[in-house]
């Protein structure tokens, strides 16, 4: 017997705690996407430096990224503390050309001998979905507001909509906006548009009865500390971070092996629909770590 279906996109959002010294200092999103074979964490500048990139106010100085992963058996997690300065303390992460103007890094993912991490990447050809999108239309970000999860580490799902044209650059950068309630927790979250029952084509033509998802952006955060505007950096700063960046640490594969320090939360069978392929996970009860919905952090 087959345990209910969980989305893709919902094993490809990633819950991170911000570590200052092993001491967790603040709570966001990120997911993996390959490149050249390797794995990438794509999140948000001011997520790793925890500096507000328009004031340069720095509120902390994090030492590492603790990374919720999925293990092989789906309904079971593992965190990897992934280490953001080298020992001269410069920055491990990859950012784009122009450095924190875009508010999107990439940072290489240790990968152990072994492991029972499992990687659910991101394609980028995603982005490529002819799928057209226009203001007022629904888009969904998949994240963890301040720090709550849909089940074990499962992300939430929020639903806002384009509230600037999306193929004119906001504030002359690569940005649209968005209109949704958005929290704490949720910078460096993808976001996607998604069509369940036929949609417009960027050619102008339409598609009916079919559904479709085109990933659009990685989100960074509210206009203002009150505004429901929120920014989303488009989808093609990841290809220029990935291919065309600075990067002012050491080869990543000289640093040590961060501490793989493994939890399990044992589920009901349910499965993941990857493509054509479908993993289950272990049976028994799913028990949400008492760690998951921890005070919110700014």
């Amino acid at each position: 017997m087959h345990g209910p279906r969980i989305d893709e996109l919902s094993t490809t959002s990633l819950c991170l705690e911000v570590l200052e010294h092993g001491r967790i200092i603040g709570y966001a999103t990120g997911f993996v996407v390959k490149h050249r074979g390797a794995p990438f964490l794509i999140t948000n500048w001011h997520v790793v430096s925890a500096t507000n990139p328009l004031t340069n106010e720095e509120k902390a100085m994090p030492t590492a990224m603790r990374v919720w992963h999925h293990r092989s058996k789906l309904g079971n997690w593992t965190s990897v503390d992934e280490p953001l300065l080298d020992e001269n303390k410069e920055p491990l992460w990859i950012e784009h050309p122009t450095g924190k103007a875009v508010d999107v890094v990439a940072l290489p993912l240790t990968i152990f001998a072994g492991s029972d991490v499992r990687f659910h990447p991101l394609s980028l050809d995603m982005a490529e979905f002819d799928l057209a999108i226009a203001c007022g239309e629904p888009v969904q970000v998949i994240g963890f507001p301040q720090s709550f999860t849909g089940r074990g580490r499962l992300p939430i799902w929020k639903t806002g909509h384009i509230a600037s044209e999306p193929e004119i650059d906001y504030d002359d950068q690569p940005v649209f906006l968005i209109d949704a309630t958005t929290r704490g927790g949720m910078s460096g979250s993808p976001v996607v548009a998604r069509r369940l029952n036929g949609y417009a084509t960027r050619g102008g033509g339409t598609v009916i009865g079919n559904g479709g998802t085109r990933f659009l952006g990685v989100y960074a955060g509210r206009e203002g500390e009150t505004s429901e505007i929120g920014r989303v950096w488009k989808s093609c700063v990841i290809q220029d971070v990935l291919e065309n960046h600075t990067y002012a640490g050491r080869a990543r594969e000289q640093l040590q092996p961060s501490a793989l320090v493994p939890e399990t939360i044992t589920g009901a069978p349910y499965e993941s629909a990857i493509g054509e392929s479908i993993v289950t996970a272990p049976d028994g009860p799913l028990n949400t770590d008492d760690r998951a919905n921890p005070p919110a952090a700014s």
